[in-house]
């Protein structure tokens, strides 16, 4: 009888062994699959940034080819780089000339309220564009003013659409501008300078998540 419940019990000791060991395998199992499933929503989602800024000029020509009313136009371009497109995604943008440069811990507001947009996979959108006369270019080429753009867009995902908001912010000043923005070059004024600009990024309000 003794050999009988030694054995019992041994039988028993195995059969509580093998139950732990299913255990901590359908734990794995699950764990597994959750980083799996936050690994696709991570390689899934959309993400967006500002993947930068395209420029233009227009203006109207005097009867000797002269340009006249010269302003130069930036719109920033913010580019989806998920596989899915973006949910309830709302934007705005602002930008602003100054006197002076922005200065730590700037309030950075809006004068309208944000808008609904999208952005498919892999792709872009035009945000609103700012119109920047010749005179604040030559200002801002001389040190007297200071040009900004800054924005922020806030958007869920497919996977989670009422959950987590994602958001970009950015914050872009013109520096470096070569040339004479008041006598641009042009097919009708070939004796004008190429004007050229860059967008910097601002020390501050620029991240994504």
């Amino acid at each position: 009888m003794t050999g009988q419940r030694d054995a019992a019990d041994k039988q028993s000791e195995y059969m509580r062994d093998g139950l732990a060991e299913t255990r901590k395998a359908a734990d794995a199992a699950v764990e597994s699959a959750g980083t799996a499933d936050e690994s696709l929503v991570a390689v899934q989602r959309p993400f967006v940034h500002v993947q930068g800024f395209h420029q233009s000029m227009r203006w109207d020509d005097l009867p000797d080819g002269t340009p006249t009313n010269i302003e130069y136009r930036v719109t920033p371009i913010l580019e989806n780089s998920g596989a899915t497109p973006t949910v309830d995604m709302r934007l705005v943008v602002e930008y602003e000339v100054r006197t002076t440069p922005l200065p730590a811990g700037f309030d950075f507001s809006y004068s309208e309220s944000m808008a609904p947009v999208v952005i498919g996979p892999h792709g872009h959108l035009s945000a609103a564009t700012g119109v920047i006369p010749a005179s604040d270019l030559v200002a801002v080429k001389n040190g007297s003013r200071h040009v900004y753009v800054w924005g922020t867009a806030g958007y869920a995902d497919v996977f989670d659409p009422a959950g987590l908001v994602h958001e970009v912010r950015f914050c872009y000043r013109i520096t470096n501008v070569l040339g004479d923005p008041a006598n641009p070059r042009t097919a009708k004024n070939p004796a004008g300078t190429d004007v050229e600009y860059t967008l910097f990024m601002h020390s501050e309000h620029n991240s994504a998540r």
